[in-house]
């Protein structure tokens, strides 16, 4: 890339950076303070500008997109943990309704591809996913070998890879990228 073009780039990240910045601490004084009023908006508008285009451009660079990120990733995490719910809520009830449906239940042991500092946090979050989506209890974690053990209502497979991508979905995916 050519040396404007460059330029370009670091200032237009500049920008939306501190826009971005901004727009999220505004929104934080809406939150805080509770009240929605135009006084309230104005004293909200000072109180966000000050930190978001006075800080160093490293902070606006790095930290709010980063947050930005998080934040959409979260978002995005939160919208399939309801859409999976519902779906496995009504297999579960298929399963139970149905009157000649075997169970092919158990506890299996299923990894986790989770390493870094906060390995035990994003184990024990997609634990909890895990628990809540109906059909699935996780039973136990091994943070050592990054193993969980889920107790599953309907087996469909016993191959790692397999049972990974039917128990965990996309979640390990997005709870990597929120926390790891």
């Amino acid at each position: 890339m050519d040396e404007p073009m460059e330029e370009y780039m670091e200032q237009y990240v500049d920008e939306s950076g501190r826009i971005y910045l901004f727009l999220i601490l505004f929104a934080g004084w809406f939150v805080i303070s509770a009240e929605f009023t135009v006084v309230s908006a104005i004293v909200g508008g000072v109180i966000a500008f000050i930190p978001a285009f006075l800080t160093k451009d490293y902070f606006v660079k790095f930290a709010t997109i980063r947050l930005v990120t998080r934040l959409f990733t979260a978002t995005t995490f939160m919208l399939l943990l309801i859409k999976q719910v519902l779906l496995a809520s009504l297999k579960v009830s298929y399963l139970i309704l149905h009157p000649q449906m075997s169970f092919n239940h158990g506890i299996v042991k299923v990894p986790t591809k989770f390493a870094g500092k906060n390995k035990e946090i994003a184990m024990s979050i997609l634990g909890n996913t895990v628990t809540l989506t109906p059909g699935t209890m996780t039973v136990d974690l091994n943070v050592d070998s990054g193993d969980l053990y889920i107790h599953w209502i309907d087996i469909e497979s016993r191959e790692p890879a397999k049972m990974r991508e039917l128990i965990y979905g996309k979640f390990e995916n997005l709870i990597g990228r929120i926390f790891i």
